[in-house]
């Protein structure tokens, strides 16, 4: 929370929106779409949604019990109970229709050691350049491959962000400043 404190200072957003955007879980529908024609008024044979969960660190399921601390970066487990909890709900309803789930996609959280060497020197090159110790966020869901690399080849990674948040990132307009990337 200090960390995170140290954040909300510098940027003037509130401890509990940082909290909500890089400690907590997350469920967002990002698209819903239907066959059929744009009339509202009729039931399309088929609707389809486009959703992204967020997991994090120690991320405790009740679904079937406890996830073990070893499972936690299962993401088959999660995977496994999402489908088990939807299809319940949909059986549930009775309904003549049907329904399917597929997942596309899935990455585990990454978090690193703030303690590590590696992060340590990072830091002490970014104090050396830009004059300021650095703030420490928690933020990168969009960079999955991190987890990989690190299990793939058994080495600690780092990330260091490039951007502001004047970047738009993933939003009309998105920029990358050439300082900051130099």
């Amino acid at each position: 929370m200090a960390l995170l404190s140290a954040v909300a200072n510098a940027s003037g957003r509130p401890i509990d929106d940082l909290v909500k955007v890089w400690r907590q879980p997350s469920f967002s529908i990002a698209n819903i779409s239907s066959s059929g024609t744009a009339n509202k008024t009729v039931i399309p044979r088929r609707v389809t949604a486009d959703i992204s969960i967020r997991i994090v660190p120690d991320q405790v399921r009740h679904h079937s019990g406890m996830m073990d601390k070893a499972d936690r970066q299962d993401m088959n487990v999660i995977s496994d109970s999402l489908k088990a909890f939807t299809t319940e709900s949909f059986d549930s309803l009775n309904s003549p229709n049907t329904f399917g789930i597929t997942i596309t996609h899935q990455a585990s959280w990454w978090l690193t050691s703030l303690d590590s060497p590696y992060f340590k020197a990072l830091e002490e090159s970014v104090q050396d350049v830009w004059g300021k110790e650095p703030l420490k966020i928690r933020e990168g869901g969009t960079v999955p491959t991190i987890f990989w690399l690190e299990r793939e080849f058994g080495a600690p990674c780092v990330h260091l962000p490039l951007g502001q948040a004047s970047d738009a990132g993933h939003l009309p307009n998105e920029r990358m400043r050439l300082l900051n990337l130099r």
